[in-house]
């Protein structure tokens, strides 16, 4: 009477069973204040604290499936590698159709088992993604542990069956040396053998050598159909091998650093762009700093230009748009004027009204060095970005007439007052340069 041990299954199935019952626990530390856990109930109520008796996730079960395959796998490999050996150690002459029949069945036992095993992790790695975050962790480890362990087992036996496959090849050439199915009286090195004895013997074959090419080329066609389906397994099972592969690399964690890495990277880029932006209006508050430091006086002031209060001031006699004159000023080493006190404004409008010739041929006026095109309303000027703390507009201004008018201007018309006006407008302007 055949039996069957179910040892070994019933020792997994209980170990699985108890790993699956303190995976889920709610960080129990011994068996006795788990029991203190589930202790926690009101008697005279009769409700029971069921927080710590939470059922496990679906994909637990499937789990335990294929832990129980990969040892029947490993059971199946064992058993192969016995029929391997016991089949190759067998003579040529004397092979056994019911062993290569047995090899060719386990064979493709042990392939389905492997594609059962990954498609049951794709159902783990699908059903894992549901649940609470522990949970979620939990199941990615999981799958990658297994995802790891079928990899090592696929990647040994398509090891195993390459040097199956490489020693059968080997012996099929020894069959062939010693029973090449080319002899006959046309072999050369056969011809040389014979010449002395050829009185004495036949040089064609006997019956029973026939039937023994004939037996051979039998054993031939066997072996390539059965090489054949040993490179077909192999073949399936480096199919199987890529989707391990891959499922591994996808619950690694370094696709999740570079996430991080470039996700901070970005943060600190957006950082550096404010620290940046901070620099530079820093550097603009303390240009006009650094020119008092330095100093103008009379004597450093070019031809064609005026001094006053360790300033030179140009005014034009060209006429241009708002644009344009600031850069015409940021060549020269200026920007267009910022006026900044009263006494500065009443310089430039006693100098701009001695100048006959600019005032009378131009009543249009200057440009300056302010503009409200950033934020409509609030004046800054160029040269320093800061907001106006002195202001000598005309009464009624700035009104941005049609909605156009942002860039500062100063004007005879307006005896020296400042307006607001349209930047594309050709004017005079006044540089300043510190």
């Amino acid at each position: 009477m055949a039996t069957r041990s179910l040892t070994e299954v019933f020792i997994l199935m209980r170990n699985n069973a108890l790993q699956s019952r303190h995976m889920f626990s709610e960080h129990v530390n011994d068996d006795r204040m788990a029991l203190v856990s589930n202790a926690a109930s009101d008697m005279e109520m009769g409700s029971i604290n069921t927080k710590s008796s939470r059922l496990p996730p679906e994909w637990v079960d499937g789990v335990e499936e294929v832990q129980y395959e990969m040892t029947k796998i490993k059971t199946k490999m064992k058993e192969l590698a016995t029929l391997h050996d016991r089949h190759l150690n067998r003579p040529t002459l004397d092979d056994n159709v019911q062993e290569e029949h047995a090899i060719e069945i386990m064979t493709q036992d042990i392939t389905q088992m492997f594609t059962r095993c990954q498609i049951t992790v794709q159902r783990i790695s699908h059903k894992g993604n549901h649940g609470t975050e522990q949970e979620k962790r939990l199941a990615k480890n999981i799958v990658s542990s297994v995802a790891r362990s079928l990899q090592d087992m696929s990647l040994n036996f398509r090891k195993t069956q390459s040097d199956y496959l490489r020693k059968i090849k080997s012996r099929e050439e020894r069959s062939r040396e010693f029973f090449d199915t080319n002899i006959g009286p046309s072999s050369g090195s056969f011809m040389e053998e014979i010449e002395p004895f050829e009185d004495e013997f036949d040089k064609g074959f006997t019956s029973s050598q026939l039937h023994m090419v004939e037996d051979n080329t039998v054993h031939v066609k066997q072996r390539e159909k059965e090489i054949a389906q040993i490179v077909q397994s192999i073949t399936d099972l480096n199919e199987i091998f890529k989707d391990l592969a891959t499922m591994v690399v996808d619950q690694g964690t370094i696709l999740d650093r570079i996430d991080y890495n470039v996700e901070n990277a970005s943060v600190q880029v957006d950082k550096g762009l404010q620290q940046l932006q901070k620099a530079e209006k820093y550097q603009k508050k303390n240009r006009k700093m650094l020119w008092y430091v330095s100093g103008a006086s009379s004597q450093s002031c070019h031809q064609g230009w005026t001094y006053f209060q360790k300033s030179c001031y140009y005014f034009s006699d060209i006429t241009i748009d708002w644009i344009n004159a600031g850069a015409f000023c940021q060549v020269h080493h200026s920007e267009l004027a910022a006026i900044e006190t009263q006494a500065e404004n009443a310089y430039i409008e006693s100098e701009a009204a001695n100048n006959d010739a600019l005032f009378v041929t131009n009543p249009g006026g200057y440009w300056l060095g302010g503009n409200d095109s950033v934020t409509e309303g609030v004046w800054e000027w160029t040269s320093t970005d800061e907001v106006f703390d002195y202001t000598n507009f005309a009464p009624g201004e700035p009104n941005d007439a049609n909605g156009g008018e942002d860039c500062l201007m100063t004007s005879s018309v307006l005896n020296g007052k400042w307006n607001d006006g349209i930047c594309s407008d050709n004017l005079q302007f006044i540089c300043e340069r510190m």
